[in-house]
């Protein structure tokens, strides 16, 4: 039963990096860079700690890489004295949150800076 359970899991996000991957290429297409890279990163599996459980695929590094070389730079964001360790958008786009190494996080606004 948890072969089957793993297989499937496997099965369904394999299939999400296949829909993810198709709307990069079209977004690379259409020169809407930013967008190529978000579907790429939607669909980027995270590392499982059994890696034959997660899915890889070579194909949608090469759009997220493409993407990410073809995109310009709209802001960069200066303040924290260490490493930042994650960053994420809010759902509109209009915030973004950092975590660094210096212990700190912080909410930019995407536009400004």
């Amino acid at each position: 039963m948890f072969g089957y359970v793993t297989w499937q899991s496997y099965d369904v996000a394999k299939r999400e990096i296949n829909v993810f991957t198709a709307r990069a290429t079209e977004a690379l297409k259409d020169e809407q860079f930013d967008r190529a890279m978000r579907y790429a990163l939607l669909a980027y599996p995270a590392r499982g700690q059994l890696p034959w459980t997660t899915p890889f695929s070579t194909e949608l590094e090469g759009k997220l890489a493409g993407a990410a070389l073809s995109a310009q730079l709209h802001r960069q964001l200066e303040g924290h004295s260490g490493t930042v360790w994650s960053a994420a958008f809010s759902a509109d786009g209009k915030r973004v949150v950092t975590a660094s190494q210096d212990n700190t996080a912080r909410i930019w606004d995407a536009e400004s800076g």
